[in-house]
């Protein structure tokens, strides 16, 4: 997270180095929440949606992008190689919309779902 303080000319940021699963913040704090390239890290998704949505004030956005598993057989077993080797996640759509919606997200909205990333917006 990241605050920006403006003094004069100059532009401060106060970056805060937090726990996704426990976030150092109070309930409703922020319009807008922003975690891209990060979320298949994670090893409690929906602990880390329900903080998420727990900062975001009403109406508020969350933006997200993840590495993104092809359908099929295929795509789970390269996606449990990529686990093994590397230990990252990757999702597809149908399964992130879940969790998402399983934390009270609405509107859920995928903006891109090829290649390698999964873009994924939401509302509160």
């Amino acid at each position: 997270m990241a605050k920006q303080v403006k003094t004069g000319l100059i532009s401060v940021h106060l970056l805060i180095h937090a726990n996704a699963m426990n976030l150092p913040f109070p309930d409703d704090e922020f319009n807008a929440v922003n975690c891209f390239g990060a979320i298949h890290l994670f090893s409690d998704l929906d602990q880390v949606f329900n903080e998420i949505y727990r900062v975001l004030k009403k109406g508020g956005v969350f933006i997200t992008g993840a590495l993104r598993r092809k359908s099929g057989q295929a795509g789970r077993r390269v996606a449990d190689i990529r686990k093994k080797i590397i230990g990252v996640d990757s999702y597809r759509f149908e399964e992130l919309e879940e969790l998402l919606r399983n934390a009270g997200f609405v509107n859920v909205e995928c903006h891109h779902n090829k290649g390698v990333w999964l873009i994924v917006s939401v509302v509160k």
